[in-house]
Formats: structure tokens, C-alpha cells, sequence
């Protein structure tokens, strides 16, 4: 075992505490659930020398710790880290059991935690880092990567947002994009899967052709068995699978011959499904076109170009509802929130909206709840008129075999009116954790 590299940092009398300015990828207000600025940009010059109490450092990171902790440099990045909060994250066996990965100790007790001693060295492996001992006894090692990836934010490999951004999409950039994918390279295929799912991030939307089309029951179609694949399939009132057909006295739009407008999918769910698939079984009608739109697409267009609509439609929320089959379900939600992350979401789907509610708040004087009304409704016309320009629309019509795997709270998805004759597909939902677990570990 190679012998440590002592460094020991002087302690020294606690200052006041050091000021930094954060600038965030965003503004603070909007950081949301699950959402963290990526990185913190702070110049050498804002740390004073009398602040600086030590410094351990490797080719790519560096660390100068001061009286309140520690700055973890990575490149042009930097992370003020607590040391609390670095107590908090100790990786050790006391600390995370090693089998099941899960923590043993409460963030609470790491509060008034304090650091004794730090010095550069190695672990029995080998393998460079920092050894850190703490005012409750406790003995942490950090090696280098896992100090970088603090700095990161994103957890390594494993964050899904942050290896496969989204790409906003209109017609021109969608068709310039490798959008079909061929069944027979993705079916039992790790690399297939992985580019199939990363498309289904980035865009999201994809197309696989050549699907099989013999098996089309519920419990044995080839849309279950490639879906399965990926992960669980979410069951609803609808089924694990279901079919999109005409049919007599329907207690859907979509299962009629009518057409039926840009929409998502179990809006008056609380937590719709993230992802759905839709399996082409039979195509044999006039008509009939599928057509798609990348609604983050169209928010960004408003949030850059009409601010103040993009306020209205962010503050405002719509009532969603299905009422029909032994059913009733309502759930209000939001059109449009923060964009940038994993779980950001859009939510419209004109067919399923329950009646509308009033919008100023009560005891709002009449005109001014009457000004608040019609701007909403205006706002609502400029988001339905950018969707339905032709060069935000991708359309085309399915054929047997051709499955659409998009995500349900980004991508709407519409489909025009057909005649006579068959048309059938069978669909699928997944929740995201199901597709993000996936994808991550591929």
C-alpha cells in the first residue's frame, strides 16, 4: 500500500463567513423540484487570502478551505461546499451501507459537525483523495472523482438531464435528425436501446419500422414484449395495453374516426404517464395522418417573444377531466413551468379540459377579474396558434409495423380524419423513472 501524503490544513479561528456571488444557469425563483443550478462561476479574487485557510490539490481539482468549508475547484468550476454538507455525503461503510447503497446516518447530524484535520493521501486501493477527520471523531475518505462529482451536480454518468439534453424541435430540425430506427437493431440490442431511448430524451420522439404485426392480444403482442424491455409497463383503467380503434357509441375521442387535435395523454391523472408507445397493427383507410409537435418548442417561442403571455400561461392553471365508462377523474395542473429540468412538463390537451373555472382569485374587483379572464383566454389562443403552424408540426402517416415511442408530457400528438376501413394500433405507457432507470444504466 502506498504510503499517504500528508497536507495538513491549518485550523484557525472561525471569521465571518465568506461571500460569494452565485451566478446560476437561472434565476434562484425558478429553480424547481429536482432541478440544481449546474454550476457556480466565482472568481479567485472574491476568495480573500485571509479566508483561505489551506488547500489540497490534484492536475484536476483543488480544494481551499476556509473557516465556514471548503471550495472544490474542478476545472472553471466551483462548488462551495459546506462542511456540513461534506460530512453529510461521506461515502464510507459507517456512513452508506455498502449492500443496499442507502445511508445510515440523518443529514440532521452532520449540522454542527466541524473539521480537525485534512490532508492529501490514498485509500487501501490505491487511489488518490482526500482524508478529512471531524469533530465527532469520524474519519472520512473522498477519493478525487467523487469530490469532482460534486462539483458537477449531476451524479457522473448516471443523470439523465445532463448527458442527454433535450433539443427543442420544430419540422425543419426534426426532419434533419436520424428519426427512424429499424426494429431489428434495436430488439435485444444494448447499443440499439440505448440510441432508441436517447432519441426518445433528446426529441422526444421516435420512430421504429418493422415492427412485428402477427401478434396483436393483450397479453402476448410484440408491443408488450419490446415495451418490457424497457422496463415495467404503467397499468390504468385502460389496461397495461390498449387499443386504438372506431368504434360504435365510443367513450373516447380516440377511438372514433374523428379527428383529434394536438393533445397529451391521462391529463386528469395527478402524475400522467411520462411515456407512451403506439403500435401500428393496420392501416388500410384514407386519411388518417399522425402529426406531432414539440411543445417545449412552442413555450420557449412565447417565453423568448411574449414574456407576458408566458406569465399568464405559467400561472394559470386549466382543469382536465374524464367523466364517461364508470369513471371520473379531474386533476388541474399548470400549461407551462420551468422547461430545463429532468421532470419539467407541458400540460394541454383541449380535449379532456373540464369546464373552465373562474381565474382572478375572489374579492378581485369586476374589472380587473374580467381583464384577467380575457387575457388568459388570449394567452391560451397564441400557445394553440404556435402550435398549429405547419413548420411546428411533424406529420406523416403510420404504417403497419411503425411504432411511435414520444414522451407524453413534452411531445403532443394528433391525428387527422379517416374513412372507412381498418385502422388499429395498440398502445402502452411508461412512466419516466422506468425509461431515465433505464437509459442510465445501459
Amino acid at each position: 500500500m502506498r504510503p499517504f501524503l500528508r497536507m495538513s490544513v491549518p485550523l484557525r479561528i472561525p471569521r465571518p463567513p465568506l461571500h460569494i456571488r452565485y451566478n446560476h444557469t437561472q434565476p434562484q425563483a425558478h429553480l424547481r423540484e429536482n432541478e440544481y443550478a449546474s454550476t457556480y462561476e466565482i472568481s479567485e479574487d472574491e476568495l480573500p487570502p485571509e479566508e483561505r485557510h489551506g488547500q489540497i490539490e490534484w492536475d484536476k481539482t483543488r480544494l481551499t478551505f476556509h473557516s465556514d468549508g471548503v471550495l472544490i475547484h474542478r476545472n472553471s468550476q466551483y462548488d462551495p461546499t459546506t462542511y456540513q454538507r461534506l460530512r453529510d455525503n461521506c461515502p464510507c461503510p459507517q456512513c452508506v451501507d455498502p449492500s443496499t447503497r442507502q445511508k445510515l446516518r440523518t443529514s440532521g447530524s452532520s449540522a454542527t459537525v466541524k473539521l480537525t484535520k485534512a490532508f492529501k493521501g490514498f485509500d487501501a486501493a490505491g487511489e488518490s483523495g482526500a482524508h478529512i477527520t471531524w469533530s465527532d471523531s469520524h474519519a472520512s475518505f473522498y477519493t478525487e472523482a467523487q469530490l469532482r462529482d460534486m462539483v458537477a451536480f449531476d451524479n457522473g454518468r448516471k443523470n439523465v438531464s445532463h448527458h442527454f439534453r433535450r433539443k427543442l424541435w420544430d419540422r425543419p430540425t426534426l426532419e434533419a435528425s436520424n428519426l427512424r430506427m429499424k426494429y431489428e437493431d434495436v430488439r435485444g440490442n444494448a447499443g440499439g436501446m440505448l440510441e432508441m431511448l436517447r432519441q426518445a430524451q433528446v426529441y422526444g420522439l421516435v420512430v421504429v419500422s418493422g415492427v412485428p404485426t402477427e401478434r396483436t392480444s393483450d397479453k402476448d403482442c410484440e408491443l408488450r414484449a419490446f415495451m418490457e424491455e424497457i422496463g415495467e409497463i404503467r397499468n390504468t383503467f385502460y389496461g397495461q395495453t390498449w387499443d386504438v380503434k372506431s368504434v360504435v357509441n365510443s367513450k373516447n375521442v380516440a377511438y372514433t374516426s374523428q379527428d383529434l387535435g394536438l393533445h397529451m395523454d391521462l391529463l386528469y391523472f395527478s402524475s400522467p404517464p411520462r411515456f407512451q408507445a403506439l403500435h401500428c397493427l393496420r392501416n388500410r383507410v384514407q386519411g388518417g395522418s399522425s402529426y406531432f409537435a414539440d411543445s417545449f418548442y412552442a413555450a420557449r417561442h412565447i417565453q423568448h417573444n411574449d414574456p407576458h403571455t408566458a406569465s399568464i400561461l405559467s400561472r394559470y392553471p386549466l382543469d382536465f377531466e374524464y367523466d364517461n365508462d364508470g369513471h371520473y377523474l379531474r386533476c388541474r395542473h399548470f400549461i407551462m413551468n420551468n422547461l430545463d429540468s429532468l421532470r419539467s412538463h407541458v400540460n394541454w390537451s383541449p380535449p379532456f379540459q373540464g369546464k373552465m373555472r373562474r381565474v382572478a382569485p375572489p374579492r378581485v374587483p369586476v374589472k380587473q377579474a374580467y381583464k384577467a379572464e380575457k387575457e388568459f383566454y388570449e394567452a391560451l389562443a397564441k400557445f394553440e396558434e404556435t402550435l398549429g403552424r405547419p413548420d411546428v408540426q411533424y406529420e406523416f402517416t403510420m404504417k403497419e409495423g411503425d411504432l411511435v415511442f414520444f414522451d407524453n408530457r413534452r411531445v403532443l400528438h394528433a391525428r387527422r380524419e379517416y374513412g372507412e376501413g381498418e385502422r388499429w394500433l395498440k398502445g402502452c405507457y411508461l412512466d419516466g423513472e422506468v425509461v431515465w432507470d433505464r437509459l442510465a444504466t445501459l
